[in-house]
């Protein structure tokens, strides 16, 4: 990821806000694609983030971290769009998703 440019599909946001927020790195190659989500404080439990800009069809992911934590997930491929959810004030989640 030396040569990645970062993207924020949940538009560039503070960190001070009450709100979801994303944060992504698309390697130079286009074949890794890592997201950071988060929950601060949002008043909304679930947050639907379109990733098809930065991933190919049949876009896999390759990993989460935390493997066990308060946000879920759903990954819709037919459209390239996260749906995360939680409940809690805040939390947060890194995916990591891999082209064919």
């Amino acid at each position: 990821m030396a040569k990645a440019y970062p993207f924020w599909p949940l538009g560039l946001k503070s960190l001070n806000l009450s709100c979801w927020n994303a944060l992504g790195f698309s390697g130079e190659n286009g074949k890794l694609v890592m997201l950071a989500v988060w929950k601060i404080y949002a008043s909304e439990n679930e947050q639907m983030i379109d990733l098809s800009k930065w991933l190919q069809p049949n876009a896999k992911i390759q990993d989460t971290f935390p493997s066990r934590t308060g946000m879920e997930y759903e990954y819709h491929t037919e459209n390239l769009s996260l749906k995360v959810k939680s409940d809690k004030p805040y939390s947060a989640r890194w995916f990591a998703f891999v082209m064919p």
